[in-house]
């Protein structure tokens, strides 16, 4: 078990899905009273109803979800060591796998290294020093 914090636009959907008096679960599947042990029925609803295309053949897979949280959680600067415990992953090669950086992720790194005091420093450094292959140093 582990405890999962939610956001208020997460709750505030959960809230808005009927509730099963007789169930201690959160998704029941309410011809069975049951909770949903196969999500794969479900799933292709929502993207029916979405309007998107959903499949390992190209289309959108509930893993996208997780890896796209994941992107996005470290793309707003939280350390990577808590989105592994909010995903649950517990070692460092799974995490990458959902991790995705882009050439994006890397200009945004590079505009905050220069941003930042160290980046003005290392541009100082640069313009001042003697440039190699550009004529002889003294």
């Amino acid at each position: 078990h582990r405890i999962i914090y939610l956001t208020d636009r997460c709750i505030e959907a959960l809230k808005q899905l009927p509730v099963s008096l007789h169930s201690e679960y959160v998704f029941v599947n309410p011809a069975t009273g049951k909770p949903y042990c196969d999500i794969r029925k479900p799933w292709r609803r929502a993207c029916t109803k979405a309007g998107v295309v959903c499949g390992v053949d190209g289309g959108i897979i509930v893993h996208d979800l997780r890896r796209t949280a994941i992107t996005e959680l470290r793309r707003s600067g939280t350390p990577e060591s808590v989105v592994m415990k909010m995903s649950g992953h517990k070692t460092r090669a799974v995490f990458d796998r959902y991790n995705i950086v882009e050439e994006d992720d890397v200009r945004e790194a590079v505009q905050r290294l220069q941003d930042h005091r160290l980046g003005r420093d290392l541009v100082e450094v640069e313009e001042t020093a003697p440039q190699i292959g550009r004529g002889p140093v003294r």
